[in-house]
């Protein structure tokens, strides 16, 4: 770490200094990823999984979805000026009605997707596992053939007692998958007058979705958590307001993880910004999950914007009963926490090195060695000691200004986190 001053905190000098080091301690990390990766313990992973139809936005298409909804009014007229306003402030999110027609009404206006694939933080990472031949098992309930054809084919899923890659699953088309639009928007493009300094995403949901409660996944919980490296629940954050089950679930599979020794239980929040189903998810799962994740800007959408990230996320764990916290940002990643500290600094290098990846690839990739025009930031919070036994650990990210695509970022520095607790690797 830096060199620190009086209060336990480093200076920014001693920031900036350290990080002519960073290139170099990147570049290592990749190789021992590359080597080690297939040799990985299982993450467990239980989320939502859906389909998603990805349209790569132009002018013509947002000028359709425009005059469309100035026809129509309604929700739709909601639709079109929620694009407007995250396309104005270049801002990737999530928007959500209850509107089980708003898909259709989409693909009226903006004709057919460009490409399907997955959806689903959970998903995500397998995905990025599975580039990199790690293992993971997901539960999965939905094993319709459209669902599984935009799954990698090594995730291992549970049937009949044993461990079923999904290439080899026998599909069942009684329950259709869920669908959610993806709107990519370039950079560079010039559709509300401005061209775009970034590219970014946005998800549009038009209904609630469950959380994959696959009862063989539950059965064989005692022989999985004996094999796991780490697990992970997620997709909290699209549950119905009445969906008491899906939560109902996910405590109960965080405790058998808790009961049967898996350390790293992790629960990536997403855009959780009702005040209620945060309050639900605290009933479930508050004391279950030993590391909670989620991106700066859901932090603010959850605690308030402004004010010192540290404090916010030490105010978290405290609400979730967790004993780190961890934070990702376009060009930094931190944790707080009462753990160790190189373990916690070699989880968020590795989330932050799968996520560059992934920026100047546009989909998850084994090829980790940063391109030489990484950058890496000093303009980050400090690192340090924190009231109570706390700390705060911050590293920046091979920056990547202009990223193919930011589909799946988090998910994919999700990925490195629960990969760099299921490796033992030296920095």
């Amino acid at each position: 770490m830096a060199d620190t001053v009086t209060d336990g905190r480093p200076t920014r000098a001693a920031i900036s200094q350290e990080q002519s080091g960073w290139p170099e301690r990147y570049g290592e990390l990749a190789q021992q990823l590359l080597a080690a990766a297939g040799r990985a313990a299982p993450v467990l992973i239980s989320s939502t999984v859906d389909v998603d139809e990805i349209y790569a936005m132009d002018a013509p298409r947002l000028r359709s979805l425009i005059e469309r909804s100035a026809v129509q009014g309604g929700l739709a007229a909601e639709v079109a000026h929620g694009v407007r306003e995250q396309l104005r402030a270049e801002r990737d999110g999530e928007l959500y009605w209850d509107w089980p027609q708003g898909t259709r009404w989409l693909q009226d206006a903006l004709g057919a997707p460009d490409r399907r694939q997955l959806g689903g933080t959970g998903p995500q990472a397998a995905w990025a596992l599975d580039v990199l031949g790690a293992p993971s098992i997901m539960a999965l309930k939905r094993r319709h053939h459209e669902q599984l054809s935009v799954l990698p084919d090594n995730v291992l899923v549970c049937a009949q007692g044993d461990l079923v890659r999904v290439r080899d699953l026998r599909s069942d088309d009684r329950l259709p998958p869920s669908k959610h639009t993806i709107l990519e928007f370039s950079r560079g493009s010039t559709l509300l007058g401005n061209p775009l300094g970034r590219s970014h995403r946005l998800i549009l949901r038009f209904a609630p979705i469950a959380i994959e409660m696959d009862l063989e996944f539950l059965a064989m919980q005692d022989q999985l958590c004996r094999m796991a490296g780490a697990a992970v629940v997620s997709g909290l954050n699209g549950l119905a307001s009445s969906d008491r089950e899906s939560l109902e679930w996910t405590g109960k599979i965080t405790r058998m993880w808790a009961d049967n020794g898996v350390a790293l239980r992790h629960l990536e929040l997403g855009d959780t910004r009702r005040p209620a189903l945060f309050r639900e998810i605290l009933g479930h799962l508050r004391g279950l999950c030993s590391s909670v994740g989620l991106s700066l800007s859901e932090l603010w959408g959850l605690w308030g914007s402004g004010g010192d990230v540290g404090t916010k996320a030490l105010e978290l764990a405290a609400a979730l009963g967790s004993t780190c916290v961890v934070i990702h940002a376009d060009q930094w990643s931190l944790a707080v926490h009462r753990d160790d500290r190189e373990a916690i600094v070699r989880r968020l290098m590795v989330g932050n090195l799968l996520a560059s990846a992934r920026a100047v690839r546009g989909a998850p990739a084994a090829d980790l060695v940063p391109f030489g025009r990484a950058r890496y930031t000093d303009d980050l919070p400090l690192p340090g000691r924190l009231p109570g036994g706390w700390h705060l650990d911050c590293v920046p990210v091979p920056h990547e200004p202009h990223p193919l695509s930011t589909i799946g970022l988090g998910d994919t520095f999700t990925a490195g986190l629960l990969l760099a607790a299921a490796l033992e690797l030296t920095l």
